[in-house]
């Protein structure tokens, strides 16, 4: 797609008009490139109001979510003062009204950490925005360079004007800067949760503990050499000697692209950072010139702390050893190591180690002296530090559960439910929850703003030098930033080994395949954050080791490291990532559902706020479950002065009104649905379900506009909006906040501090997300209605189809006396219908089994042995079932005609020819095919022979694909392929003379076509299989039984036949779409689907075949 359309579809819905106008430029540069020269002036001016445009919007977007975020501050001071009234003693042990009052403070504080959540999505979105448009504006110049060719200095001149236009404004979108807003925000919410923890731990009577990942420590007098010194030191210690399984993603180094990212990573990890802020790293490479490729040792050190670690590469089991030694002694090391024939520093060194040096300090410092190690390159960066905890679930209902037990008093002594309340800390903040308990905690790292030297000033000492600085021109700039994934959970590494990554090195792309099913073991907060990131690019076995010693020493990385040569790396467009629009909606609907959960959070609170207060409301409405059919969701929101309405009415879901509530004194103008909720089809369903559930709304949608407006029309009148009450109040000089105004009226907490004024824009009131009601009847009504109209409307169109078919049909029937003028529609100038016709029941010519489809297969014999059960014989006895190209795909086309048939329930797969089931690959017919690839080049010839290998796969494995079960008797000889087509079918028995033999070793190839894949799980000796794989041994059919190849042995090939004739007679008696869906069920659980998607699929799949009555039971069985 052109990057014109593409821009639509990667902007933010409601910004579209705000986007640079790339079709228009475009326009106006083909016109000059036709012959338009003067055209030049125009069209600079044109990109000057494009970037005013966009400028504009920026800063005042910009100014907006600052002016947002200034007034949920001030909110927050001013609801935080409520709880800093009252002490510890007063909270544990006060009066009914003194605990009720610290809850609503928690509840409010809530609501405006929802605020900042939304705040926080904007804000993503804008730095989305703009990161978009300078992409929009690299390529418009590119394109402009490309097609204006009447003169290239003066195009060069040109764009280079506009560049500096662009660099030189201070306010301009390229030079514009959210990290500030980013950690005002950030922090903002943070304090939030900290308020939070301590009112919490006021009423339960407890104390505060500090959200740190790892417990920080400072060195003791006697400084222990094997002891970090703080939770950064002992983090990042702990990803390198502790956590055996990375992962790597290379990400652009724009700024609004990081902040995008960061935020994410917060929202999406609950604030699980280890510092606040990016710590300064280096990293400093001690390495034998003589041996590059060897791993390196280590000395890490960060800004400001004394103490830096060293990690030495020992080799053997340890494979590592580290210690901790001050920054002091740590330069004496490297003066010594960079010259060994100086006595002073050896004498120093020596000094500062006594006999009470622990043993793996001595085993680190003798691994760097023996190995010859020396100082040779240098890394320094900024690290952010997070951490997803293995248990992570349940420490994020630690704090909500908490919150229950204070406010269980309150709703028992408000008023009885009939049924439990609604609890918070059933709805996750989380887009997607993730309930389940992995392997290991995994830690994750953002290292940014990085740089590289080999500059021998600089590699000689562990100083940190500021940008400014003269001595910081030496380091060269890595183009990229790194985002990692550390754990010891097997999935990771099993997802890791299964990536495969590839660089374009002409146009700079970086792409990874990976199995989804593989990807779907992380943890779900893991995929989210690669999912709906387009900004990162996954790269396996990233090494920045590697990389500079391909930089520095012209050395070429080996094996899997050969994509960190700095020629790949350094010239990888990243940005080219952002164009994927599949990424880019995934980020958006997760930040939709994102809202969506708050919200949900926003009517539990209010409806446990409602209880507690025992006000009319004599019980909560019920919050559907999120697995429900139905999704309960405030559709209020702040209006925004670049918020395209039109593009709000285009989503996807159904506006409610409400009932049971009283009425609100609200502005006329107020538009009704701006204040409702509506209801959304749960997104969990599946592809199908959903398209029918999105037209299902959009047609109510449409219902309900025209009714209403039909109803304006007669009535004359509007219906009010109907919302709960909510006011505060003050008593004896503290804020009082609670339901039940008696005037019916609306009101907000008055804040006469607030100076919020965003233009065209009222102050947001936290207050406003608490709306709640009971709207499952009313949906179920409305929902049902429009189906019954849409039922109605199926029938006439039904009908006036029937009419038009009748009508087709006696025309082309009619007497035929009848003269032709005055029919117009006769079988001579209608003969397309005669051929059309016949072809209107191609299901019943494919429900039962006719051999003569099958004749024209000069390699096999099909029979019907009985009604349900079809016999396939391999039946080419001059090459004994060799397999050529021709033969392989009529196996393939064969077994999906049978599976086609409703009437097959078996198939038996036999050969006819009593020497050999197959002797596998036919190499005659082999080396031909191969000779037809001998006149291409090396990387054609590679194309070519792997799409034959995957077509070869394709066709050999159907018997595993298709839903009817197979059953093999595997007879004489099987070699080779014989293994392959047999490890596909449901049941193996095998004959007495039976051998077999994985014989691909044996001509200098890996089994390709499925063994090596499907044996594994077929076998249960592991070891064994190895060595049949791997010395290509020949085992019997006494071996293959008592390895659980086959189910059983039978003396000769006739016995064979009536043995596996009697089996399958056993089970064709049964329901055909029983024995499909039980084969199914098994053959996914070993090709690897997880037991959860199993217990889906059949259920899913019970449901819709089960009959009111179940079949009787075989007489005979």
């Amino acid at each position: 797609m052109k990057f014109g359309n593409n821009l639509h579809h990667l902007s933010i819905p409601e910004w579209r008009s705000y986007n640079i106008d790339y079709n228009d430029l475009k326009a106006q540069i083909r016109a000059i490139t036709q012959g338009k020269p003067d055209g030049l002036v125009p069209l600079r001016q044109s990109f000057l109001d494009n970037f005013d445009y966009i400028n504009l919007f920026v800063q005042t977007k910009h100014g907006e979510l600052v002016r947002k975020v200034q007034y949920f501050q001030v909110l927050f001071r001013q609801v935080a003062s409520v709880a800093s009234s009252y002490d510890a003693s007063d909270a544990a042990s006060g009066s009914p009204s003194t605990r009720q009052e610290l809850r609503m403070v928690l509840y409010d504080m809530d609501e405006i950490f929802y605020g900042a959540i939304d705040i926080s999505v904007v804000l993503k979105n804008l730095s989305k925005f703009i990161l978009i448009q300078k992409i929009a504006v690299k390529k418009i110049m590119k394109k402009f360079l490309k097609y204006y060719t009447a003169d290239p200095d003066l195009a060069a001149s040109f764009v280079f004007g506009l560049k500096e236009s662009l660099f030189q404004n201070p306010a301009s979108f390229i030079n514009f800067d959210l990290s500030g807003l980013t950690k005002q925000l950030t922090d903002f919410m943070k304090e939030i949760k900290q308020e939070q923890k301590l009112i919490t731990a006021k009423l339960n009577g407890t104390s505060v503990h500090d959200d740190v990942l790892v417990p920080k420590s400072q060195p003791p007098a006697s400084h222990q050499h094997q002891k970090p010194v703080s939770s950064e030191s002992k983090f990042d210690m702990t990803i390198f000697l502790k956590k055996n399984f990375n992962l790597h993603f290379l990400l652009p180094s724009d700024t609004n692209n990081l902040i995008e990212l960061v935020l994410n990573l917060n929202i999406t990890l609950n604030f699980k950072g280890n510092n606040e802020e990016s710590s300064d790293l280096s990293f400093l490479f001690l390495t034998n010139d003589n041996d590059l490729h060897a791993e390196p040792s280590y000395i890490i050190s960060q800004k400001n702390l004394s103490y830096s670690t060293i990690i030495a590469h020992t080799g053997g089991l340890r494979k590592h050893a580290y210690c901790v030694l001050p920054n002091n002694v740590v330069q004496l090391l490297l003066d010594h190591l960079l010259n060994k024939d100086d006595p002073v520093s050896l004498k120093k060194l020596a000094s500062y180690f006594d006999l009470s040096t622990s043993p793996l300090t001595k085993i680190t410092l003798d691994a760097i002296l023996s190995k010859d190690l020396k100082p040779s390159m240098k890394l320094v960066c900024k690290r952010l530090r997070y951490i997803l905890k293995k248990n992570h679930e349940e420490e994020e209902h630690q704090e909500i559960e908490q919150q229950e037990n204070i406010r269980k008093d309150s709703i028992d002594n408000a008023v009885t439910y009939d049924d439990e309340p609604p609890r918070v800390d059933q709805i996750s903040l989380a887009p997607s929850s993730d309930t389940k308990q992995y392997q290991d905690d995994y830690y994750i790292t953002l290292d940014h703003d990085i740089y590289t030297t080999d500059d021998p000033q600089l590699t000689s000492n562990i100083q940190f030098h500021e940008p400014s600085s003269s001595a910081f021109t030496k380091f060269d700039r890595f183009p990229h930033n790194h985002l990692s994934f550390y754990s010891n959970d097997s999935n990771l590494s099993n997802f890791e080994h299964s990536m495969e990554t590839s660089v374009d090195s002409k146009n700079g792309i970086v792409s990874t395949t990976y199995p989804a099913t593989k990807f779907r073991k992380l943890p779900t907060k893991i995929q989210n954050i690669i999912s709906t990131n387009n900004s990162l690019n996954m790269f396996k076995s990233l090494s920045f080791y590697q990389y500079m010693i391909s930089c520095y020493y012209n050395a070429f990385p080996r094996g899997d490291f050969g994509n960190n040569h700095y020629s790949k790396l350094l010239n990888l467009n990243l940005l080219k990532s952002f164009e994927n629009v599949q990424k880019f909606n995934n980020q958006l609907n997760v930040d939709s559902k994102l809202k969506r959960n708050l919200s949900m959070k926003s009517l539990a609170s209010a409806g446990a706020m409602a209880g507690a207060t025992g006000n009319e409301l004599k019980r909560p409405p019920p919050l559907v479950n999120r697995n429900s059919t139905i999704s309960v969701v405030s559709n209020y929101s702040i209006p925004s002065i670049f918020t395209d309405r039109e593009e709000e009415d285009d989503d996807d879901t159904k506006m409610l009104q409400f009932y049971d509530q009283s009425p609100l004194k609200l502005d006329k103008d107020v538009d009704e649905d701006y204040y409702s909720l509506y209801v959304k089809l749960n997104e969990e369903y599946d592809h199908e379900s959903s398209l029918f559930n999105t037209f299902m709304l959009k047609s109510h949608k449409l219902k309900r506009k025209l009714v209403t407006n039909i109803g304006k029309i007669f009535d004359g009148r509007e219906k009010e909006p109907i919302l709960p009450q909510y006011y505060s109040s003050s008593h004896d000089g503290k804020t009082k906040y609670g339901y039940g105004n008696t005037e019916g009226e609306y009101l907000i907490n008055e804040n006469p501090y607030s100076n919020y004024d965003s233009i065209n824009e009222e102050p947001p009131s936290f207050l406003d997300r608490n709306r709640f009601i009971n709207i499952h009847k009313e949906y179920e009504f409305e929902y049902d209605q429009t189906l019954a109209y849409i039922y109605f409307c199926l029938n006439l169109i039904c009908i006036f189809l029937s009419g038009i078919e009748l009508g087709i049909v006696y025309s082309i029937f009619m007497d035929m006396d009848i003269p032709s003028n005055e029919s117009q529609f006769t079988i001579a100038n209608n003969l397309w219908l005669i051929l059309v016709l016949p072809k209107t029941q191609p299901a019943a010519a494919m429900s039962q089994f006719n051999p003569e489809d099958f004749k024209k297969y000069a390699n096999y014999l099909v029979t019907e042995v009985e009604e349900g059960v079809v016999h396939l014989q391999l039946n080419n006895t001059k090459r004994l079932n060799a397999f050529s190209e021709q033969f392989w795909r009529d196996y393939h086309e064969i077994f999906v005609k049978l599976d086609q048939l409703e009437s097959t329930k078996v198939i038996l797969v036999s050969s006819s020819v009593p020497r050999a089931f197959t002797t596998g690959l036919d190499l005659k017919s082999a080396m031909a095919e191969m000779a037809l690839y001998s006149g291409l080049s090396p990387l054609e010839r590679q194309a070519a022979l792997k799409k034959h290998i995957e077509d070869f796969q394709y066709c050999v494995g159907i018997p595993a694909r298709i839903s009817t079960p197979t059953i093999g008797l595997l007879n004489g000889l099987n070699l080779g392929l014989a293994l392959d087509l047999a490890a596909c079918y449901s049941i193996r028995v095998a004959t007495e003379d039976a051998k077999f033999c994985i014989a691909e070793i044996k001509i200098g190839i890996a089994a390709d076509i499925g063994s090596l894949q499907r044996l594994p799980a077929l076998f249960n000796n592991k070891g064994q299989l190895f060595q049949y794989c791997l010395t290509g041994e020949t085992f019997g059919s006494q071996d293959g039984l008592r390895l659980g190849y086959v189910t059983k042995v039978v003396p000769d090939l006739k016995s064979g036949v009536e043995y596996i004739k009697e089996l399958a007679s056993n089970i064709s008696p049964y329901q055909g779409w029983a024995i499909r869906g039980t084969k199914k069920c098994i053959q996914d659980i070993l090709d690897g689907q997880s037991v959860e998607e199993g217990l889906k699929f059949v259920a899913d799949y019970n449901s819709k075949n089960i009959p009111d009555t179940f079949a009787k039971k075989p007489a005979k069985l």
